[in-house]
């Protein structure tokens, strides 16, 4: 099983063909209130005619560090039929261990699908980019013990 590769790119995340998950940043809010969604956002939401925050509105705290919300995406996008899923994922307070917790996360959140795009490392590119890909690495080992094939796989793609 190898590692996923990753790939920095400045075309946003809804604009890359063949994507099947968009990985979006959920940032605490101002003072505790409401949650804040990430770099892209906007864009995701617009295209598939979707209010992205309201999928956090169920009490839970999305915005913790690995924190996972998960929208089925079965029909695709308009201009992207392999679009399948987009996941809110937590980032906290943003800081290494938080971009590595969520990648890790978003890794394993991933499993068994071709190409993730997201832009979790640009919410602090500087500090952010090396502790996520090191968490999407360490998030995508499976170790078996068995003599078959392990049952997921992790994406061979994501940026």
């Amino acid at each position: 099983m190898l590692p996923p590769q990753d790939a920095v790119t400045a075309t946003r995340p809804h604009e890359l063909a063949g994507v099947e998950v968009i990985a979006l940043p959920v940032l605490p809010g101002d003072d505790g209130g409401a949650p804040l969604l990430g770099p892209g956002s906007a864009e995701v939401g617009e295209l598939l005619g979707i209010d992205l925050l309201a999928l956090l509105d169920d009490g839970s705290d999305g915005a913790k560090a690995g924190a996972v919300t998960a929208m089925p995406v079965p029909l695709g996008a308009p201009d992207n039929a392999d679009l399948r899923q987009v996941l809110l994922v937590g980032l906290g307070s943003a800081g290494p261990d938080d971009f590595r917790r969520a990648a890790a996360a978003l890794a394993r959140a991933t499993h068994d699908r071709a190409v993730v795009a997201t832009t979790i490392p640009a919410v602090e590119p500087g500090e952010g980019l090396e502790p996520f890909v090191v968490g999407m690495t360490l998030g995508s080992f499976g170790f078996p013990w068995r003599p078959t094939p392990p049952e997921h796989v992790p994406a061979p793609k994501a940026g």
